[in-house]
Order: C-alpha cells, then structure tokens, then sequence
C-alpha cells in the first residue's frame, strides 16, 4: 500500500513516507495540517490527512512474478526426478499454490486499501 496525495500547484502525485494504517495516525503523527515540498514543482503545500489516498503498490504483480516462476522451477525438478505416474496432477497443484499465494496477499492490501480510504479524519 502506498499513500499518496495531490499537489495543488501541478496537479501531481506525491508519495507519503511512513507506513500509517488510517488517517487518525497520520493526524497524530504528522499533525492535523502538515507542510510538505512537491517533489515535481517544488513548491510548499499544505497537507491535511483527508487529501491522503491509498493506493496499491506494484510490488504485488513482482511478487507474483517471482512466486510463480519459483514454483514452476520446483514443479520441474519435482517431475523430472519423483512423479513416476501422473504429472499433470503436480503441474496443476504446483500452478495452483503461487495462485493461492497470490490471491491472499493481493486480499489483504486491497483490504487495507479499502479501510484506509474509508475512514475520514474530522
């Protein structure tokens, strides 16, 4: 999850530093109206926690990448030297785990993404 917000000046996104479950803790770590320089223009903004939006991280799609690429190394060595009578059984549970792996950790980020930019700060 990455949280992020808008400059006012040129309309660009800005990354937030810190790992922040809600608004409120983003309130009561940087403080109700915090000042932050855009990283594009250059120019001072003013930052409330409500301009502050979740978003997903790429990472997601890499990890996955490597998850499945993992398995499928694994699946390979576990045919070539081990499955004697039904290897497409293996193949099939060895695609479905890094599936799984996937489907559960993309769950919990869009969760969180979800309940970030639910919650608004009064």
């Amino acid at each position: 999850m990455i949280l992020t917000h808008m400059c006012p000046h040129c309309l660009k996104k800005n990354k937030l530093a810190g790992k922040f479950h809600s608004r409120f803790e983003v309130a009561q770590i940087k403080g109700e109206k915090f000042e932050k320089e855009c990283r594009h223009c250059g120019k001072k903004m003013e930052v409330v926690p409500n301009d502050v939006v979740a978003e997903e991280n790429r990472f997601s799609g890499i990890l996955f990448l490597m998850i499945l690429v993992l398995g499928l190394m694994m699946g390979y060595f576990v045919i070539t030297n081990y499955v004697d009578r039904n290897p497409k059984m293996v193949i099939g549970l060895l695609l479905i785990i890094p599936i799984l792996v996937y489907t559960t950790y993309n769950k919990s980020e869009m969760s969180k993404i979800r309940d970030f930019n639910r919650m608004k700060y009064d």
